[in-house]
C-alpha cells in the first residue's frame, strides 16, 4: 500500500435531499446483483468546482465542491428516488507543479468526495420504505482535455508504481 499523492484533510455536506417519487414501492433491481435501482431513464448529472481554499498557503491546497441532482426523466420512470446533493473537500497535493496538481485535484478528489457521497446516500435510503440506492460507478477524467489525460494518467501510474528495492536477491 502507498500513500496517495493526494491529502484529503477534510469533508463535509453543504446540501443533502432525497425525496421519494411515488413511483411505486421497492422497485425491481436492474440485474441478479444486489437490490438497487437502475439508474437508466433518469436525469443524473454532476458539478465540480474547484478553487483555492480561504485560508489559502499553498498553490497546492484545493476546495473542491462536488454537486449531484438526480430526477427521473419521465414521471412514469419507475426510478424511486429524486435527489440534489453537494459536498465539499478540502485537499493538497504532492506534485510536481501546479497544473498537475490541480488536476490531480479535480480527477482524484471528485472521485473522493463521489464515493463519500455513494456511502452517505446508499446508507440513508436503506433506510426508506423504497429500499437502498447506490449511485453508479462514474469516471471523472472528462473533466479536462482529451490529450491532457493521457498524460495525467501516466503520472499518477508513475506515481503508485512501486519503487524497486536496492536490496541484491542475496539478501532478500
Amino acid at each position: 500500500m502507498q500513500r496517495s499523492p493526494l491529502d484529503l484533510q477534510h469533508y463535509h455536506f453543504n446540501k443533502l435531499e432525497i425525496q421519494t417519487t411515488g413511483n411505486g414501492g421497492r422497485p425491481q433491481p436492474s440485474s441478479g446483483v444486489g437490490p438497487y435501482p437502475s439508474f437508466d431513464g433518469v436525469d443524473f448529472s454532476a458539478n465540480v468546482q474547484v478553487s483555492a481554499p480561504s485560508e489559502q498557503s499553498s498553490p497546492f491546497r484545493f476546495a473542491l465542491k462536488i454537486g449531484l441532482t438526480c430526477k427521473p426523466k419521465k414521471a412514469k420512470t419507475p426510478f424511486p428516488y429524486s435527489f440534489e446533493v453537494e459536498a465539499e473537500g478540502f485537499f493538497e497535493a504532492t506534485a510536481e507543479d501546479e497544473k498537475k496538481a490541480h488536476k490531480l485535484a479535480v480527477v482524484n478528489g471528485s472521485a473522493v468526495l463521489y464515493g463519500a457521497i455513494r456511502e452517505q446516500m446508499l446508507t440513508l435510503t436503506g433506510r426508506f420504505p423504497q429500499g437502498p440506492m447506490m449511485l453508479p460507478t462514474v469516471n471523472f477524467l472528462n473533466l479536462f482535455p482529451a490529450q491532457e489525460r493521457v498524460t495525467a494518467a501516466a503520472a499518477v501510474a508513475a506515481s503508485q508504481t512501486p519503487k524497486k528495492s536496492r536490496k541484491k536477491a542475496t539478501e532478500a
